[in-house]
């Protein structure tokens, strides 16, 4: 029997995921309709809004933020929104479209999903990851 060589074995494999990165974007309107917990998912949107918890003052109590900063995407301006969990959503200028390749959460920590990667699509080869 012969051996199967490492080169050979991890071009295949970057083959596969090179494939898998190229799936089809959803739309905000398909996640919020049946949100794929638990999956990886690629969604072309526009910027609608951002949000960064605000620092609490000293001495103060203050109520926890329930996600640090996050992105609100939609596939149109007033359509229905998705919220992704990103470290620094100011990178995103407002009413721009971007690729997002997030997680898909339940919501229950306040967001939709946790950013992979974005793009803005006229800069083709370019992932930024946070």
């Amino acid at each position: 029997m012969k051996r199967i060589s490492t080169a050979i074995v991890c071009a295949i494999f970057f083959c596969s995921t090179a494939f898998a990165s190229d799936a089809a974007d959803l739309t905000v309107a398909q996640i919020k309709a049946s949100p794929p917990v638990g999956q990886t998912v690629r969604v072309l949107g526009i910027v609608v809004g951002t949000y960064i918890c605000p620092p609490c003052p000293m001495g103060a109590e203050c109520k926890p933020c329930m996600s640090d900063s996050s992105v609100s995407i939609a596939d149109a301006p007033g359509a229905p929104q998705i919220a992704i969990a990103a470290p620094h959503p100011e990178q995103f200028e407002r009413g721009a479209q971007y690729r997002f390749e997030f997680i898909v959460s339940d919501g229950r920590d306040g967001v939709d999903g946790h950013l992979l990667r974005s793009q803005r699509p006229v800069q083709r080869s370019v992932w930024s990851a946070p």
